[in-house]
């Protein structure tokens, strides 16, 4: 008998143990999933379409992002009175040189029409590249003054001495205007003057001849006759480090990615914080102009080829032959292309920038005088032209379109069609193409023609997983291309929809913890958004693919609740939904109250017996 009671109490505990719930706290977090937003593709804006100063830029890349002409149409010519030999400034839609007939022009870039010019006696000149910047002109004569005009009006803002000499090209940067020249006694000068004021801030001078000078990261490079390669602060003219090259140094430097390129000493690479060398090349020619960098390559003018290096391992990859020149050019590159004036031939020619092969040459002057360096700009080229006292303009009387904009969500599943809208401008409102490459072997060809500024829809589906870089460009009805535009897409599996794992039942006001659960096919991490049917959600921190990911809630109300959890990839990629129900009983205490009043009796008989004291 006392075996078959203390069964029964057994059996009851046991039920009593699946019934009543499990404590805990949390609280509810409210917050929705974010929807990604769909990604839209920049095209490149204007200003990156100039070139306002010597080489394109503070860095003196000798690279823009222009397209450029594909054949030798001169578009128009301005007459000087005397030798054109300065290489120009393109901005604002304006043409900026100086002409040996000591006038300072500038002209309207697409008609070549005079806008304004200024005299400036006695400033004879070589081929130094005015500058400017916020609406301003800087340029520094041969003889004795460096000056400010007003870019629009050519009204002067200031002019101040300097000694005779021969200047180069100055570059403005941080409120400064750093100007660099050769002294009647061979020396090298680096200006620093303010830039609203022409106020000195700072000189240093060098023990032999310099050209031109590079910027980057608050600090001035500057080549040098003596063989060095200096650096400088570029606030006080602190030498910060010197590199000591195998031959003269007066190649003006050009920086990318934190390197420094030289055309002398063999052609060089420097790290530009350190100085430390990375490489040096094997050319034994003379260079006097700056290298262009572009697609990976240095490009480097000499007395006698052109050249165009590796620029991670300084190895040569082709080289152009020129005749007996001056080395002085710096060469242009652009839209796959390398632009260079041969001072020994008179030719200005063009030449593929991955082959070195010639696409096109003009004849201009073979007097020796053609020493002016191309620039870029609006899909043309404009160049001085020695002594045919004239400056040339390549190109075709239209401007391309700009570059497309993509409107497009950024990741996809495979098999899934994604749908893109693109536009683009044209600058005449002439009609555009467009041709899309999908970068996993299909591309759309040439498609349209479309109105200047219609949006139009075109898809795609991408059958593996990868990251793709769809490339945009345009074209009007006179076959002039746009820049490539890019976008990438992320095409990738989406995760397993989550296991859950937790109470199935329970007490409104107490707190639950629940176990979440996924894998992703590529292994991401995923997070989670779970609705708790209460009118809450949650969503998880990121977590690695395969790990638990712990939440705790509180229901308020009785009443059965259907959790549902999806998980989430790093690129927005969403699984399917998961539900798992929780069950919280009505009625509970008038559920339980018997049961009490059965367990106070089952105490009392226990005590008759015995069995309890």
């Amino acid at each position: 008998m006392r075996i078959k009671i203390i069964a029964t109490i057994v059996m009851t505990l046991l039920i009593v143990a699946t019934v009543l719930p499990v404590a805990g706290t949390m609280n509810v977090n409210k917050n929705v999933i974010e929807i990604q937003d769909p990604l839209e593709s920049e095209s490149f804006p204007l200003e990156d379409d100039e070139w306002p100063m010597f080489q394109h830029d503070l860095e003196n890349t000798g690279y823009s992002p222009s397209i450029a002409p594909q054949n030798d149409t001169v578009l128009w010519t301005f007459e000087t009175g005397l030798w054109v030999t300065s290489s120009p400034a393109v901005c604002d839609g304006k043409v900026y040189f100086f002409s040996f007939d000591e006038y300072f022009y500038c002209l309207d870039a697409d008609t070549g029409e005079q806008i304004w010019n200024y005299s400036i006696p006695g400033a004879s000149v070589g081929c130094c590249c005015p500058a400017i910047y916020d609406g301003k002109v800087y340029f520094a004569s041969g003889y004795y003054n460096i000056y400010c005009w007003d870019a629009d009006t050519g009204s002067l803002i200031w002019t101040i001495p300097k000694p005779y000499g021969t200047p180069y090209s100055p570059a403005v940067y941080g409120g400064k205007v750093y100007i660099s020249y050769d002294d009647d006694d061979k020396i090298g000068i680096l200006l620093c003057l303010d830039a609203d004021t022409g106020g000195m801030l700072w000189n240093r001078s060098f023990s032999g001849i310099v050209r031109s000078h590079a910027v980057y990261d608050g600090k001035v490079y500057i080549g040098c006759n003596d063989r060095y390669l200096y650096c400088l602060n570029a606030d006080t003219g602190y030498i910060m480090w010197s590199y000591l090259g195998n031959a003269v140094m007066r190649s003006p430097p050009a920086i990318v990615d934190g390197k420094v390129y030289s055309g002398s000493g063999g052609g060089c690479c420097l790290d530009a914080e350190t100085g430390e060398e990375l490489w040096t090349g094997t050319i034994n020619y003379w260079v006097l102009g700056s290298p262009a960098v572009a697609y990976g390559c240095v490009y480097i003018d000499t007395n006698t080829y052109i050249y165009c290096l590796d620029a991670t391992t300084g190895e040569e990859i082709w080289k152009y032959p020129t005749g007996l020149g001056s080395g002085l050019i710096s060469p242009a590159v652009a839209d796959g292309k390398v632009y260079v004036s041969i001072t020994a031939t008179g030719y200005f020619i063009c030449l593929d920038a991955y082959t070195g092969e010639k696409l096109w040459d003009y004849f201009i002057d073979s007097s020796g005088y053609f020493e002016s360096s191309p620039v870029i700009a609006y899909g043309r080229v404009y160049v001085g032209g020695g002594a045919t006292c004239k400056i040339y303009c390549f190109g075709h009387p239209s401007r391309p379109p700009y570059s497309p904009t993509i409107d497009a969500q950024k990741v996809g599943l495979p098999g899934q069609e994604i749908e893109f809208t693109i536009k683009a401008t044209d600058p005449e409102d002439d009609d555009v193409y467009f041709y899309v490459d999908w970068d996993d072997g299909n591309n759309t060809g040439w498609i349209g023609p479309y109105g200047s500024g219609q949006k139009i829809t075109i898809s795609h589906i991408w059958t593996e997983i990868g990251t793709y870089v769809i490339r945009a460009r345009a074209k009007d009805i006179n076959e002039l291309k746009s820049q490539y535009s890019e976008l990438d897409m992320t095409i990738t599996n989406a995760p397993n929809p989550p296991t859950i794992n937790g109470e199935t039942n329970g007490k409104k006001g107490t707190e639950y913890e629940y176990v979440f659960y996924a894998i992703d096919p590529n292994g991401d991490d995923v997070k989670y958004y779970i609705d708790w049917n209460d009118g809450s959600s949650d969503t998880t921190a990121f977590s690695p693919s395969g790990t638990d990911a712990y939440v705790k809630h509180t229901w308020s109300e009785q009443g059965d609740y259907i959790i549902k959890a999806k998980a989430i990839d790093i690129y927005g990629i969403e699984s399917d939904w998961s539900e798992f129900k929780v069950t919280f009983p009505r009625n509970k205490m008038a559920m339980n109250t018997p049961f009490l009043n059965f367990l106070q009796t089952l105490q009392k008989l226990l005590q008759r017996l015995g069995l309890q004291n």
